[in-house]
């Protein structure tokens, strides 16, 4: 047997019910070749109360590498946590918060499967666990234990001897607009801390990387400019107005609405879409503000119909939930909530009586617990076993509008958890256009005619005089910057605030 000394800390995750005897063999054999003050293994009963929590938590934060151990009952396993956790919403799934947090924190995650155990699928899994599938597991047998904890461990070791990323904290350049004082940054960055900041994604977010026009067949995703000339140009419909919703009407009007779906399909829903730099920054927010000691759980509301946003989170495993609106089909003309970690084993539910649904992770003061993605317009989203492929939901041509326009009051349409929200918080819009009347929508929704009550932002340095008036009707201050510039302007503020603001 081969000894390493390795300055990695090695956490087991194990389910008793499924490999705790598997589990501790493991334990004691790489506290004999890593040493027993590298390994953690927990044989205590979960207590009564948070601290518990509060330790796992710390536990998991503290070491390099944590081994998810899977046996041929672990998927199981899952399931009848879910049937308890009905019965006993006190009954958290420890494993379940041992594996969020260790890949929200940057450990490395390896799955070991033992006794005969094979990887599940990633559709049987919920989401917190779906990030396992994408991993290479180990495999320990019983026929060859000794030979595969070695081979274990040597990887461990390979692991050790990687060089350790450091992050160099970017510094934004001074552009010397504005008056002296407070930055928007800053401001932004302040409120950001104080979790009153809903952000809003327009299309232009998939724009902020490109130098040159958008070409169809690379992973740049196109904005609503891009999508309404494509359709123009598809289906010769001799228009020369980027307005999507217009040139949307005109093709469901003459081509049928099959032909405008599929379209949009093959443009939006597709799976080497690749998330925007803004979709990265604002994907990125609470982790940064998580290192920092801080928590800052998200509402983000967006208008797009492609998934790069959820992708941008699930690269650096940020848990969210999501709030998808169905245009078509069941349940036509509602939200549905798709939760993060579904407790209760429901799956995606649909949002029925919006001002007396509260199941969405946001406390009456309008905490919340975990980001809260808000798909406004609909568009991609997978919702689940259960749920039929929702291949027409798009709010897209000017019927549409139309009809979402003549919902009312908005307390019938969108759940009073988020109306709450964002009447009492600030906004900050990012690639949103405010000279399309599909795209004001939104606004003219929760507020009518009336200012924003909280100050708020729209970053786009090359708004014309026209959109510059409409946001001032709504009381919105105008940053002259990029997309990209702004939003590292805020991480840089973000870290210079909590030392000082604790």
């Amino acid at each position: 047997m081969q000894q390493w000394s390795l300055p990695l800390h090695v956490f087991i995750s194990y389910r008793r019910s499924d490999t705790q005897s598997a589990s501790r063999q493991l334990a004691e054999a790489l506290k004999q070749r890593l040493g027993a003050e590298d390994v953690f293994f927990d044989t205590r009963d979960i207590a009564a109360g948070d601290e518990w929590k509060r330790d796992t938590i710390r536990r998991v934060k503290e070491s390099d590498v944590v081994l998810a151990i899977i046996g041929p009952h672990w998927a199981a396993a899952v399931e009848a946590h879910v049937r308890r956790t009905v019965l006993d919403r006190t009954d958290e799934d420890v494993v379940r918060l041992e594996i969020e947090t260790a890949f929200r924190h940057g450990a490395i995650v390896i799955p070991v499967l033992v006794d005969d155990a094979e990887m599940p699928a990633r559709e049987v899994l919920s989401r917190p666990f779906r990030p396992l599938v994408e991993v290479q597991a180990q495999v320990l047998r019983h026929t060859s234990w000794e030979r595969d904890v070695d081979a274990l461990a040597e990887a461990l070791a390979h692991l050790s001897r990687r060089p350790v990323p450091r992050e160099t904290p970017h510094v934004p350049p001074i552009s010397g607009r504005g008056p002296p004082g407070r930055s928007d940054a800053e401001r932004v960055a302040r409120y950001i801390l104080e979790r009153s900041v809903v952000t809003v994604l327009g299309s232009g977010v998939n724009a902020v990387d490109r130098e040159g026009p958008w070409q169809q067949g690379t992973a740049s995703l196109p904005d609503s400019a891009d999508v309404a000339r494509h359709l123009a140009r598809r289906f010769r419909t001799g228009s020369e107005t980027d307005d999507l919703a217009r040139v949307a009407e005109h093709v469901s009007l003459t081509e049928g609405r099959v032909d405008l779906c599929r379209t949009l399909r093959e443009l939006l829903v597709k799976p080497d879409g690749a998330p925007s730099s803004a979709h990265c920054s604002v994907a990125r927010l609470p982790g940064l503000v998580g290192k920092l000691g801080r928590e800052c759980s998200q509402l983000v509301i967006t208008t797009n119909y492609d998934s790069a946003l959820e992708r941008a989170f699930d690269a650096v495993h940020e848990p969210y939930d999501l709030v998808v609106f169905v245009a078509s089909g069941r349940p036509s003309g509602q939200f549905v909530h798709v939760p993060w970690s579904d407790p209760d084993g429901r799956g995606a539910r649909a949002i029925t009586v919006p001002n007396e649904y509260v199941e969405l992770p946001i406390d009456e003061d309008g905490v919340l617990e975990r980001t809260v993605i808000v798909k406004l317009h609909g568009g991609a989203a997978d919702l689940g076993p259960g749920w039929p492929s929702m291949r027409d939901n798009f709010v897209v041509t000017e019927d549409d509008y139309i009809g979402y326009l003549t919902q009312s009051p908005v307390e019938s349409l969108i759940p009073l958890q988020i109306l709450n929200k964002i009447r009492d918080s600030h906004f900050l819009f990012l690639g949103y256009r405010m000279r399309d009347w599909s795209v004001r929508v939104f606004l003219q929704r929760i507020w009518g005619e009336h200012p924003l009550e909280a100050r708020s932002w729209v970053v786009d340095p090359r708004l014309d005089l026209v959109e510059r008036q409409l946001w001032d009707h709504f009381g919105v201050d105008v940053v002259d910057e990029p997309v990209g510039e702004f939003l590292s302007q805020i991480e840089h503020e973000l870290r210079s605030l909590v030392p000082v603001d604790p």
